[in-house]
This record gives structure tokens, sequence and C-alpha cells, in this order.
């Protein structure tokens, strides 16, 4: 038969293997170092397109930041002293900016939702709380519509709400946001991650303010030591925020894995921190709250003590745990029969403040506050009256009507004038509080709760049943729904901070 053609290329092969040796040779490093070339290529598209993509999020980050800039410089020049006086309370501040940025960032609701975060954010640790729900929520919205519902901006808006949802003891909103947050973050960026063990967090704490106890413990387990963290970087606004983070202690399961974990990690701060690191000291606090519920009062007393009087030195008179350690300290030797040790300590930290701050520092009038409950609690309503009236003054002038410290000391005027006998002058007054508070907090909030406990004891008191079975009527249906566990079984004494 005729020779094929690949009976040909053998042959040719087997008589010119040499040069068919050096061509193989050739070839396989042509093609090798067209894959490397090809590979070295790629990586450095791959390179380039990083670095293009970091360069778009700087100038962007860097035009954020700029506007942001701007704008924080207008709203600070913004206050005119002749309707505002040379003193202008923050909150007028807040309201001008929150008024001007929908104008000034039409186009741009992503920097809308940064300055709207920080106003928020503002208000809440100011204690304006509708006006801070009005913008966490807006936060969330503009986040939603610019980046979607899982995009991590929009669940960090999310959880900034939650947050503030809990600190206002509304736990069955602070769920529902929660239960979103959490299967996103699962998915995303799985059961370890630092952001879900947050918002595991932040839902036990939820679910253990409704008593969901069996939600709320194998949570409440993996999130005891990220509770440190929480509350070292984000302090409550308020002594009741705080109670509310440690909702889930009084889980006897939960308080003893708590004075385990807490006892090991406060020895482990304090050697390698020091006993005066933030983290130091809101551990102490930790353990000393759990261990006073698990009836180790002793030790309890002991801790906060050195723990307030270390947070004192390190933080400043003025931060919110040197007040929560001093309260807490003062109601524990009140309920162990001590009272006078209790309205001795209040009233010097208060003196203290008042010379170190000035008498109007909303820290002095904070803490002043907590001194007039004790003339009050022991029947001198002379004093603790007079106390208020100049408490509520000042107030008023600083922080404004609409402040949720305001509206506190007008409710507890409105109950103190009833047990001095003063009655008309405690209806008025106890019906400004009430409309104050829905106004500014919202029927939900807990103020407008413990001002509604205090008007209808006020309205039983001069006979005025009907009225008071409407509102109290009012107070069930809100309590359901804040809380989904039915109404209260009573109605508490003269609330105090």
């Amino acid at each position: 038969r005729p020779p094929s053609n690949f009976y040909r290329l053998q042959k040719l092969v087997r008589r010119n293997k040499l040069a068919f040796t050096a061509g193989g040779v050739i070839a396989i490093a042509l093609i090798i170092g067209l894959g490397a070339t090809t590979s070295a290529w790629l990586f450095a598209k791959r390179a380039q397109t990083r670095e293009v993509a970091a360069r778009a999020r700087a100038e962007t980050q860097a035009r954020k930041s700029a506007a942001v800039s701007a704008f924080l410089q207008k709203m600070l020049a913004a206050p005119d002293p002749n309707r505002h006086g040379f003193n202008a309370k923050i909150s007028d501040v807040l309201s001008m900016a929150s008024k001007e940025i929908e104008s000034d960032f039409q186009n741009q609701p992503d920097i809308q939702a940064d300055i709207r975060e920080t106003i928020g954010r503002t208000y809440h640790q100011s204690e304006m709380h509708k006006l801070a729900e009005h913008e966490l929520r807006t936060v969330v919205s503009l986040r939603q519509q610019t980046f979607g519902a899982e995009h991590p901006d929009t669940l960090r808006a999310k959880d900034s709400l939650a947050n503030f949802l809990i600190d206002r003891s509304r736990p069955a909103e602070a769920e529902s946001l929660q239960r979103g947050v959490l299967a996103v973050r699962e998915r995303v960026l799985g059961l370890n991650h630092a952001d879900t063990i947050r918002t595991q967090l932040h839902l036990a704490d939820a679910l253990a303010m409704m008593g969901r106890w069996p939600e709320a413990e194998p949570l409440a387990r993996r999130t005891l030591l990220a509770r440190i963290d929480f509350l070292t970087e984000h302090p409550p606004a308020s002594l009741t925020g705080f109670d509310n983070r440690c909702a889930i202690f009084a889980s006897p399961l939960i308080a003893a894995a708590a004075q385990s974990a807490y006892e090991q990690r406060l020895r482990e701060f304090e050697a390698s921190l020091g006993p005066n690191h933030p983290k130091t000291l809101t551990t102490s606090y930790l353990l000393a709250t759990v261990l006073w519920g698990r009836d180790q009062k002793t030790n309890a007393l002991a801790m906060l003590d050195g723990a307030q009087k270390r947070a004192e030195m390190a933080l400043g008179i003025e931060h919110p745990y040197v007040l929560y350690m001093l309260h807490d300290l003062a109601d524990k030797l009140a309920a162990e029969g001590n009272l006078d040790a209790a309205e001795s300590l209040t009233r010097q930290f208060w003196l203290r403040r008042k010379l170190r701050l000035g008498a109007d520092h909303p820290a002095t009038l904070s803490a002043m506050s907590y001194a007039a409950w004790y003339p009050a609690h022991r029947g001198r309503f002379k004093e603790a009256i007079d106390l208020r009236e100049a408490l509520l003054k000042m107030s008023v002038q600083v922080l404004g009507e609409e402040h949720a410290n305001s509206i506190f000391q007008m409710m507890s005027l409105g109950g103190y004038y009833m047990n001095a006998g003063r009655k008309e002058e405690g209806e008025a007054i106890g019906r400004r509080a009430l409309t104050l508070s829905e106004q500014w907090m919202g029927d939900d909030d807990n103020m407008s709760v413990r001002c509604r406990e205090t008007m209808i004891r006020i309205l039983h008191s001069i006979g005025k049943t009907a009225e008071a079975q409407q509102l109290q009527a009012k107070h069930q249906e809100v309590a359901a729904r804040t809380l989904r566990s039915g109404a209260p079984t009573g109605l508490a004494p003269i609330p105090a901070l």
C-alpha cells in the first residue's frame, strides 16, 4: 500500500532527531513562557483592578469626608445668638442639621445616611428619644434604598436602631430587626464572626427582656465575653439601658456561667491591662451585678465600691458608668437597710460634680436627680420638692423642656406635690409631663410608660376614677404591644431614675 502521511512523519523524525528535539524544547519553552506571561498579565490586571477600586473607594471616602466636614462647619456656625443666645443647646444645632441635610445632599443618600447616623446616635446619648428614633429609622431606609437589604452598611444601621430600642425597653421591635440581620450574617459571615456574635448578643437581650429563656440562653452563653467589649465601647444612655443589658442574668444558668467567665476574664484583664482599664472596670461592674443577683451581696458591694472609685479616677467624674455604679452602690446599700450611707454617698457625689463641673452641667443635674430621691423616699417632701423645682428650672434652661431629664423632673414633682397635699399643682404638672413625653418620646417609650403610671396614681388620688381607668387601659395596651407579655401586674411607686 502507499505510505501514509503519519509513516512519512515518523521516518522524517527518526532521520532528524536532533532538529526535532531542539524544536520540541523550544516549543515547550515558548508554551511555558506564554503561560507565565499570561499569568503575570492576569495578576497585574487583577492588582490594577484592585488598585483602581481602592482608589475609587478612597476618592469616594475623601469626597464624603469633605462634604461632611463642610456641612458640620456650616452647622456649628449656624446658631444665631439673637435667636438662641450665646449658649445654644445641642438640640438646636442637631435640629438645624437634620432640616438642612436633605437640601444640601439631595442626590447623595450615602452622605445623608452618614450624617443622620451621627445625629441619631447623638440624640440617643442625649436622651432625645423620638428624634433619635426618627433619624435612625431614616438611616435604615436610606441604606436599604442605596445598597440593598443585605449590605453591611444596611445591617449596621439596623443594629444601631435595635440597640436604641433595647435601651428604650422595646424588645419586641428589636427582636424583629435582629432576626433578619442575624439570618444574613450567619449565612454570609458565619457563626463565629464578630458581627454575628454581636447580633446574637442583641437578640439574647431582647428575648431575655420578654422572659423567653429557652431561646435566649444558648445565645447568651455564646456572647458572655462579647458583652464586655460591647458595653465598654457603647455605654448605655441611661441606667435603664444598662439594666436591660443585664436582664439576661435573671436566668440562674446564665448567671452561674457569667460569674465563672467574668471572674476569669477579670483576672486576665487586671494582669494584662491593669485595674483601671475600661475593660477591667466594665467587667467588674458586670461581675458585681451578677454576684448581687446570686445573693453574694458582700462581695458584690465590695467589688462595686472599688470599681466605682477606680472608674471615677480613670474615666472622669462625668462618665455615665461612674454615676451608674454609684447609684447601684447606693441602691444596694439602701436595700440592705443602710439608708443613711446611701443618701450620704449620693449627695456627696452630687456636690463633687457641682464643684468640678458647675451647677448646671448635665452630668451634675443627673447626680442631683438621684440625690433628690432620698428625701422624698424618707418623707422629707419639702426638701425633695425644693430640689426637684430647682432641677426642673435648670434642666429646662440647659436641656430644653422636651428633654427626658426635664420631663422626668415634672413627673417626679407631680408625685411629690400629691404626697405633700398640693393636688392641683400635682395634677397640672403630671399632665404636662405626660403630654411632653408622648409628644417627644412616643407612646411606647418607657418614659411615657412611667409618666402614665404616675398620672394614673394622681387621678385615683383626686377621685377622677373614670379618666384613670381610660389611661390604665392605654397603659395595658402599650405594655402588651411592646413586650408581648401582657400588661403590668400593678402600678409602680413614684418612679426614680
